[in-house]
């Protein structure tokens, strides 16, 4: 079976600024990285990788 997943993107200095993004490549801050780690640690259980 096919799956899909939604995943968006990890925090960053202007999310906490509630700015309007969408226009910038803004980096990921410190947690939008540790979010960054998590995400890839959990695909990698759930693909086999």
């Amino acid at each position: 079976m096919t799956e899909i997943a939604f995943i968006r993107h990890g925090m960053t200095n202007w999310n906490r600024e509630k700015r309007a993004q969408g226009q910038s490549d803004i980096p990921l801050n410190d947690e939008g990285k540790y979010q960054a780690k998590l995400l890839a640690e959990r695909l990698k259980l759930k693909l086999g990788i």
